[in-house]
């Protein structure tokens, strides 16, 4: 999909989830998720939308690593942004990343 796709259904995006978060396959992601980030772990989160792993992982209580997502959608990301003002958001493709040594 192309950014102005993404930008056109981010109002609708959250809903979308909120309905599949009871499926079977998105309890087991969520599991998942939360073996795999060690607590202070950091996440670089690619193509994180509008916050679903923040959402649905417990990065906070204890947690001391760091949150960057990224995502092509920058309606996406101010509905990120306003859910969780602490966590970094970052706009661009993922074709134009550049991995930094330290997140």
């Amino acid at each position: 999909m192309t950014e102005w796709e993404w930008d056109s259904i981010a109002d609708k995006y959250d809903g979308m989830y909120q309905a599949a978060k009871e499926l079977r396959e998105d309890r087991l992601t969520r599991k998942a998720l939360r073996r795999i980030i060690a607590p202070g772990a950091s996440v670089l989160d690619l193509g994180c939308g509008t916050g679903w792993v923040l959402e649905n992982v417990p990065l906070g209580d204890g947690w001391e690593g760091r949150y960057v997502g990224i995502d092509i959608s920058a309606k996406m990301l101010e509905c990120a942004q306003k859910k969780f003002p602490q966590a970094t958001f970052v706009h661009g493709p993922m074709s134009r990343l550049v991995v930094w040594s330290k997140v």
